[in-house]
């Protein structure tokens, strides 16, 4: 007996496929058919896709042997283990949530805190909207899972600034405004998360260096001269402040 869940459409199958079979999927229900020589009986169960995995029972099948009689059955290991509890914190607030195991860190953030400044580009790890620092070392959110950032320290862009006034915003993001290191603005947040553990790094860097450390951040807009210019006006007032 065992089953596994997939990232797909398709969320677990029984190992032992005698006994089970996908039947098929539907809006947002899987219907499995127990076939008739297993000693669970019912023909169909609905499990209902929802945010927490709630359970939509059809027919009278709870207290059947095979399911709540046998703590290593399929389907009761899968209505058990669907779930994971994490505990992160995020811009110096702790967050406690249910979460299924593909959840992606991005989607995490923009759909279960609210912290839409995480912007979803290509979701391939190549564009670095996403970029969100984890115990402080810039990583790509859309890369991670969200059970993985149990546990630990995540900030992103919301996380730079102490208030919504100008005088407030992080030096970083001052010298963009003062420099004009953006467009559209989408993969600016992506930008300033990426840099700030550079310029942590590198308090005075070159313009090779700073171009070198943008590689990995796609921008549509720019062409890039302003964001470098906006960097070293961000540089300037980091050093500033830290006198």
């Amino acid at each position: 007996m065992g089953y596994q869940v997939l990232t797909g459409e398709i969320l677990f199958f029984a190992q032992e496929e005698r006994n089970f079979c996908i039947h098929g999927w539907k809006g947002t229900r899987i219907f499995l058919i127990c076939l008739p020589f297993h000693p669970c009986i019912q023909p169909y169960l609905h499990i209902r896709r929802l945010r927490n995995w709630e359970i939509e029972r059809s027919g009278d099948w709870e207290g059947h042997p095979g399911i709540t009689q046998s703590p290593n059955h399929p389907i009761t290991n899968l209505l058990c283990s669907v779930n994971h509890p994490i505990t992160l914190t995020v811009n110096s607030v702790s967050y406690t949530r249910l979460v299924e195991p593909r959840l992606l860190l991005s989607d995490f953030l923009r759909q279960e805190l609210g912290l839409t400044g995480t912007h979803v580009g290509c979701e391939h790890g190549v564009c670095g909207a996403c970029t969100v620092l984890v115990d402080g070392a810039a990583v790509r959110a859309c890369l991670l899972f969200a059970v993985q950032a149990n546990g630990r320290e995540v900030m992103t862009v919301e996380g730079l600034s102490s208030g919504p006034h100008p005088a407030q915003m992080h030096p970083l993001q001052t010298g963009f405004w003062e420099a004009h290191g953006l467009q559209c603005g989408y993969c600016t947040p992506g930008i300033l998360m990426s840099l700030l553990p550079f310029l942590q790094e590198h308090p005075d860097p070159s313009e090779a260096e700073i171009r070198e450390a943008l590689s990995g951040n796609i921008c549509r807009c720019t062409g890039y001269q302003k964001i470098v210019e906006a960097v070293q006006v961000g540089a300037r007032l980091m050093r500033e402040e830290s006198k």
